[in-house]
């Protein structure tokens, strides 16, 4: 590695720089005019045929295979499942609205109140649903 910095391992043809000059004046007289590429023999009449023989090979083989229709039927319920959980009939609002009426009533006027006065007010049929669902375990 430390040779390298003693000598230079790169050389420059001999005359380079005196033709360097010329060719960037005149670059075109350095390029090749000759197609380096050339067409195989009867390529152009037998092009049609290689192609359509491919594309008949492709197509027959393009059987729809059983992942492919599973993932689609799969795809296709799951889109379902989630429009119809978008879609689902949201509860009405009026139903929140008179259940935080009904408490409000229940606070203002029983807040002062004690347990005697409250039950006083209930009628019999509701005094024994209420002491039938406390007791329920």
């Amino acid at each position: 590695m430390t040779d390298f910095k003693k000598q230079n391992p790169f050389k420059v043809p001999k005359g380079y720089f005196d033709q360097l000059e010329e060719q960037l004046i005149h670059p075109i007289d350095s390029i090749s005019k000759l197609n380096p590429f050339s067409t195989p023999e009867n390529y152009f009449e037998k092009l049609e045929s290689a192609l359509l023989q491919q594309t008949n090979n492709s197509v027959t083989s393009s059987k729809p295979s059983f992942k492919k229709i599973y993932y689609s039927i799969t795809a296709a319920v799951a889109a379902i499942l989630f429009l119809l959980t978008l879609t689902q009939q949201q509860p009405p609002i009026e139903t929140e609205r008179e259940q935080a009426l009904n408490e409000f009533i229940e606070s203002y006027y029983l807040e002062d109140f004690d347990g005697f006065e409250v039950y006083s007010m209930l009628e019999e049929s509701e005094i024994e649903t209420t002491i039938n669902q406390i007791l329920k375990p």
